[in-house]
């Protein structure tokens, strides 16, 4: 019988038709017996002082008293030796922590690992192979202590302070007296104290500086905005501002400044390479503090170009001497040219102004000598190639621009313009054609003035 039952009485007053006193006696016993059952629980005895095994004769349905001299562990009975929902109270009546496991081998699970001091767990068993917390009691003062993981679902206010000893992870951005980090000094800031101090807002006022200092405190630099709009870096004497960013991405350097960097890539032994990534490399040159007016490029082919910063077209070089290797161990396939007095003959040397597009002023450049490359293509291709710079069909550069994040070419709303390269001559290596010319001539001259010789002396 599992639960309690009351004896039938039968019909007042004799009641013979009721439990005979035998099976009312019977019911009485049973009764007893399942109150017996659910009785509270009671000490298991003296408080445990060593660690040690529990067993279910001594131990089940106890209240188990643990006061451990030193740190150790207490072992649950084997599950399988426990009728189902047996109970075990344990108390850490002590002031160390009180390990709980399994017994040895038995393949059982217990749902908690530790008991603090002053903790108490009510364990559950399913007679099989699981030791369960049915309820669990705090320790003895206001404070609580959990050896696992805690997780919140809702909010969680803490009126005093909040102490982290490990990683602190926020999927979203914390707040601080009802603002962001760096909104008001909630957090400290790495501000300079010096003209004047960062303090207030996530940007840089004109003028405004952030010290940047060693931890040997041996030089400090600062990261500053200065009253033209420029925002780089300066050194501890204040009066560099070496290296400088535009909000466009562009990096500006002024003044002298010294490239360390290690070399790496296919460039070798360069101490800086600047690199275009899904274009070509460039390097801008402005004076007077006006926009990029000159520009160093390396083209697809290796080739260095000067270009007009404004108009995409090329500028000039002036130099000294410009000197061409010609070493004979640095060539192969050596060969006489063919004539080219012949070819020279329907050829021209033009005077002509370059255009000037419209963003640089318009009207007429100053008047250039040279040649028409589409006149000399045919008969002197060596002397003929294509740039890396593309016109239109009017002859205007086409100017590009690219994603700084992609490095991919952004087109105006009529997609990409029609264009062709722009042909190149190469008026030094010409010189060698101007060069086999006088020397045809001066066989054709010493030719001819042999034969007036001869004639002279014939006429005699």
């Amino acid at each position: 019988m599992s639960s309690l039952a009351k004896v039938l009485l039968g019909t007042a007053p004799l009641g013979t038709d009721g439990d005979p006193v035998r099976t009312a006696f019977m019911k009485a016993n049973s009764n007893v017996d399942v109150l017996n059952a659910q009785a509270a629980l009671t000490s298991a005895g003296a408080p445990i002082t060593a660690a040690q095994a529990l067993t279910a004769a001594a131990h089940l349905g106890k209240r188990v008293n643990i006061a451990l001299a030193a740190a150790g562990t207490i072992n649950l009975p084997a599950a399988s030796t426990c009728a189902a929902d047996s109970v075990i109270l344990l108390r850490n009546t002590g002031t160390t922590v009180v390990t709980l496991a399994i017994t040895a081998s038995s393949g059982d699970t217990v749902a908690l690992s530790k008991l603090n001091a002053g903790e108490s767990a009510l364990m559950d068993t399913d007679g099989v192979h699981a030791w369960t917390v049915l309820m669990r009691g705090r320790t003895n003062s206001d404070n609580e202590v959990v050896n696992g993981n805690c997780t919140v679902n809702g909010n969680e206010t803490v009126a005093g302070t909040l102490g982290v000893t490990g990683a602190a992870t926020f999927t979203l951005r914390p707040t601080f007296a009802a603002k962001t980090p760096w909104d008001s000094g909630n957090l400290p800031s790495p501000a300079s104290t010096a003209s004047p101090a960062f303090t207030g807002s996530p940007s840089l006022a004109l003028g405004a500086r952030l010290a940047i200092a060693s931890t040997s405190t041996t030089y400090t630099a600062f990261l500053g905005s200065d009253p033209s709009g420029f925002v780089g870096f300066i050194n501890q004497a204040n009066n560099a501002w070496n290296m400088q960013l535009f909000d466009s991405g562009a990096l500006v350097m002024r003044g002298t400044v010294s490239a360390t960097f290690a070399p790496g890539g296919s460039v070798g032994q360069c101490n800086y390479n600047a690199n275009g990534l899904g274009s070509l490399a460039n390097i801008g040159f402005a004076s007077n503090n006006s926009n990029a007016s000159l520009i160093l490029r390396c083209s697809a082919s290796s080739v260095l170009e000067v270009i007009n910063g404004a108009s995409n077209a090329y500028n000039a070089i002036t130099c000294s001497s410009v000197t061409q290797t010609s070493d004979r161990d640095l060539k192969t396939d050596i060969a006489a040219v063919r004539a080219v007095l012949p070819l020279l003959r329907n050829k021209r040397v033009v005077n002509y102004r370059f255009k000037v597009p419209v963003s640089e002023g318009g009207g007429a450049s100053r008047l250039q000598i040279g040649v028409v490359a589409q006149e000399w293509q045919e008969d002197f291709p060596e002397l003929v190639e294509e740039t890396e710079a593309e016109i239109d069909a009017d002859g205007d550069f086409i100017a590009h621009q690219y994603d700084p994040e992609t490095g991919e070419e952004i087109y105006g709303p009529n997609g990409k313009p029609a264009s062709r390269k722009a042909l190149g001559f190469n008026y030094s290596n010409a010189s060698a054609v101007a060069l086999q010319g006088v020397i045809e001539l001066q066989r054709a001259l010493t030719a001819a003035l042999d034969r007036i010789a001869a004639l002279e002396v014939t006429g005699k």
